[in-house]
């Protein structure tokens, strides 16, 4: 005994050791003084406590939670993937708190997906080099962002299961056997039953690699032979996640989805990331800000280690494993940008997805794989040394987003009541975002609190009857409530009752023990009954439909079947490994031990002083422009930045404003950011969200400022010209009402001139080739009546820059030469200075002069108005200061 113990201590990989203690550092700032404050936290947190109290009940997969929807019930876990619900209940139900459970469950996914991740890269990489693509995984900034922004904690445990999925592919190529199915099995079905959207991209990334990986063996009967067990790991995984997946196939009939929102695609494309953004370093957080300002990143160290990594693998002739893990990470960066929106709308129900930053949580697999690649470069000996190195450069990228703020949601005490109140305030229908699988049986949906809303702190899932049908038919009908599912009657007729439950197929009635039917009711697609005369006890159960027993046991069997191939299947291992340079116990202890110290360090000491700003509210410190502009008398925008003065169709700009209160109120408001003329009678661009990206104005308090970032979109028609950006606030309440700044004006129009960078096309036919001293040419002068004016269109290509802003004059002469009419005017409607004209712009003006019958020539030109000096004009080697146009030639634009 002591002997086998020994060899298995020699033999164990200590590499997993140190892999499983990599997210230390990122995971302790994670355990405050509450729950991280992200925008689908609060959400997860009601749902574990709802799923352990429905556990400790007796009920182990529950799919309606009755107090959900304010008391009306939904059914949740019938269509949100439930798995990670039901880790942080079990947690919780082990006697930890909600908050500590729901980080508890955070902190196993991200050890989860860092052992994923070493075995991943021990497939082809040596040890230290694996266990960097870790260091890389686990603290790249865009899962920072998914716990502290996002706060999805389903999303979190999905994903950190992917790096297992493509373990699981690897292995069961190099060894095709039932039993290495199951590492493609297990973990795709653990994320199937954790997250939808990671499944949907999940399965957009594997399914090539399972056709492609395989080909690699050069015989087509071995091809087709590790094709059959990779798609064994595949059925296996939809057996094994068929209890969730069955039922939301043949029951998605009966809800409304999130994918009916109108604004979908307005929303997919207001999220889109950009190369600067995927790839940029994170930035210190400022605490006085109300918007936690989080970079969707891979990190710029990554992105650097990556292009080394590729050469790299490169260098060593592993070119099929280059190949993969850059097309992988070049699929993921093009799919978190505006370019791909076409496809997000082609691929089925991808749209859905709406946040196309999820994609990053799949591409963080490639650039660890590839960025762990680059240590290849340094000789072995050297390879620790490196690891150290570059794993303190990758953690200290993170270090700013390891706990950017203090702002944690407590419970004194956790119950039905604070997710029935918070749907209330902030309207996140039963604890989801968009009300994402609302029962579709009524034409309208309820939204009232109930009556008696203490009750549910005592009595979280019990069904009673509508209150206003009790009210209805209180001469006629007595009801007494018995316990959570049970009420007992006494009426004097048949009456037809409403209950506080939406139907849906699942639910039961009993009345004195005897199954009874149940219809929904036209109005609100409330549970309705014509309940019987005289004293009964009715019971209300949801027991489930057919198809979802049935996916139960599927799922029962199927894991039956897997414990069965575990014990006695064929033990052959997969993945050799090569490694000359294995890792000792003292080693990897001593490695543990410092990341556990510093850990320590970082949490209470480091982050407080070196990873925190403090900025003056009227003073953010990330603003560039000062304004203190104040609207409506109350809400101050205190200035802005802009990421740059120029627009174009492939690069929209960038703007954050930066906002305060000067005191408290109940208002909420919506801005409006436009990109407009110079003349402000025209809008190039617009950006109008429903509410400010921080939140809601009448949550904020006055010692606190809110940023709020916005991405102006050029429209395709704009012209090359020069804009303005105007802002403006509505009022949320009271659509369509504007409110005023202090000298009156709806709007504020900032000082920065953004250049419109659109591209512009030459005339093309013969040239009038008259130019304009050096500053342009005239190509065409187009001359039309239309009875009270002429029309004038003129061509001109600028050939240089002016730092005049010229006037134009229009004249009209009659025959001796005495004008008649004038038009003097700015070119371009004052839209665009000539001051701002770019060398090899083609642009055209339409000027008007007003018809007179005398006029025989029209004259123009360009002038100075300070000095009133013209332009000197040469036209056909003829040097004058004004192009002559004669009434009767009409045009000068002949092809």
């Amino acid at each position: 005994m002591t002997n086998k113990f020994y060899r298995l201590f020699q033999s164990f990989d200590y590499g997993l050791l140190i892999a499983i203690v990599i997210p230390i550092i990122g995971i302790l700032p994670t355990f405050g003084e509450g729950l991280a404050n992200g925008a689908d936290a609060p959400f997860h947190a009601h749902r574990i406590y709802a799923l352990s109290e429905l556990i400790q009940s007796g009920n182990l997969y529950p799919r309606w939670i009755t107090y959900f929807h304010m008391g009306y019930g939904y059914p949740i876990f019938n269509f949100y993937a439930p798995l990670a619900t039901h880790i942080g209940a079990w947690m919780h139900l082990l006697g930890f708190d909600v908050t500590t459970a729901y980080n508890l469950t955070n902190a196993l996914a991200w050890s989860i997906g860092s052992i994923g991740t070493y075995l991943l890269a021990r497939t082809f990489l040596p040890i230290r080099v694996a266990l960097l693509a870790c260091v890389l995984w686990v603290y790249a900034p865009s899962r920072f962002f998914e716990f502290w922004w996002q706060g999805s904690l389903a999303q979190i445990v999905g994903t950190s299961f992917v790096p297992l999925v493509f373990y699981g592919i690897i292995r069961t190529t190099k060894s095709p056997t039932l039993k290495n199915s199951l590492w493609i099995a297990v973990p795709f079905a653990i994320i199937v039953l954790s997250h939808t959207p990671t499944t949907y991209m999940t399965a957009l990334f594997i399914a090539p690699v399972c056709i492609l990986l395989p080909l690699n063996v050069k015989i087509p009967r071995e091809i087709l032979r590790r094709w059959i067990y990779i798609g064994a790991g595949l059925v296996i995984s939809a057996g094994l996640s068929a209890i969730f997946l069955l039922p939301v196939l043949a029951e998605v009939q009966f809800i409304e989805i999130a994918g009916d929102l109108p604004d979908t695609v307005e929303f997919l494309r207001g999220n889109f990331g950009t190369l600067t953004e995927i790839f940029s370093l994170p930035t210190i957080i400022d605490s006085t800000d109300a918007t936690l300002v989080m970079p969707r990143a891979l990190g710029l160290i990554g992105g650097i280690l990556s292009i080394f990594g590729l050469l790299a693998l490169i260098k060593h002739r592993k070119f099929e494993i280059a190949l993969l893990l850059a097309v992988g990470l070049g699929v993921t960066v093009f799919l978190a940008i505006e370019p791909s929106l076409d496809l997000w709308l082609a691929i089925p129900s991808f749209r859905n997805l709406r946040f196309p930053e999820r994609i990053l949580r799949i591409g963080a697999v490639f650039i660890a794989l590839l960025g762990a690649s680059s240590l290849l470069f340094i000789p072995k000996r050297w390879q620790t040394l490196g690891f150290f190195s570059l794993s303190a450069i990758v953690i200290l990228q993170a270090l700013p987003m390891m706990h950017p703020r203090d702002d944690d949601r407590t419970w004194d005490n956790l119950s039905a009541v604070n997710e029935i109140m918070m749907e209330f305030e902030e309207h996140n229908w039963g604890t989801t975002a968009y009300d994402e699988y609302e029962p579709y049986w009524g034409e309208v949906t309820p939204l009232d609190m109930p009556s008696d809303v203490e009750s549910y702190i005592n009595a979280p899932f019990q069904i009673r009857l509508l209150e206003s049908d009790i009210i209805r038919e209180s001469d006629t009908l007595l009801s007494t409530q018995i316990g959570n599912n049970q009420i007992q009657i006494v009426a004097e007729k048949d009456i037809t009752m409403r209950f506080r439950q939406f139907y849906f197929p699942g639910w039961e009635m009993r009345i004195d023990g005897e199954p009874f039917p149940i219809r929904p009711d036209e109005r609100f697609g409330l549970i309705e009954a014509t309940l019987p005369e005289g004293t009964h006890l009715i019971q209300l159960d949801y027991v489930g439909t057919s198809i979802q027993h049935f996916a139960t046991i599927i799922t029962i069997i199927t894991a039956i079947g897997c414990i069965i191939l575990i014990w006695r299947g064929n033990a052959r291992h997969s993945v050799s490994y090569t490694d000359q340079h294995p890792i000792n116990g003292q080693f990897s202890v001593l490695v543990v031990g410092g990341m556990i110290v510093f850990a320590l360090v970082n949490t209470f000491i480091l982050q407080d002083i070196l990873f925190r700003i403090h900025s003056p509210v009227e003073q953010p410190h990330y603003m560039q422009t000062a304004v203190n502009a104040t609207f409506d008398d109350n809400i101050t925008l205190l200035g802005y930045t802009l990421d740059s003065d120029t627009i174009s169709l492939d690069n929209p700009l960038g703007i954050r404003f930066y906002w305060r209160i000067n005191h408290e109120t109940e208002k909420d408001y919506r801005p409006i950011i436009q990109l407009v003329n110079l003349s402000v009678s025209e809008s190039w661009a617009v950006n109008q969200p429903l509410d400010f990206e921080g939140g809601k104005i009448s949550q904020l308090s006055p010692d606190q400022f809110i940023s709020d970032g916005h991405k102006l979109e050029l429209f395709d028609n704009a012209p090359p010209y020069v804009g303005k950006i105007s802002v403006q606030l509505l009022h949320s309440k009271n659509e369509g009402i504007v409110t005023t700044l202090s000298d009156g004006s709806d709007r504020l129009i900032l000082s920065d001139v953004i250049k419109l960078d659109v591209s512009t096309h030459p005339y093309q036919g013969n040239s009038a080739n008259i130019r304009l001293g050096d500053l342009l040419t005239v190509q065409c002068i187009d001359l039309t009546t239309d009875g009270d004016y002429f029309n004038i269109d003129i061509h001109w290509q600028v050939n240089q820059p002016s730092t005049i802003d010229y006037k134009m004059f229009i004249h009209g002469l009659n025959s001796e030469g005495e004008i008649v009419q004038q038009a003097d005017r700015l070119p371009l409607d004052g839209n665009y200075p000539s001051s701002y004209w770019q060398p090899s712009q083609n642009l055209t003006d339409t000027v008007m002069l007003g018809f007179d019958e005398s006029i025989t020539t029209i004259a123009l030109g360009l002038y100075n108005p300070d000095d009133d000096s013209r332009v000197p004009v040469t036209d056909r080697n003829i040097q004058s200061d004004h192009i002559a146009i004669q009434t009767e030639d009409k045009s000068s634009c002949a092809a």
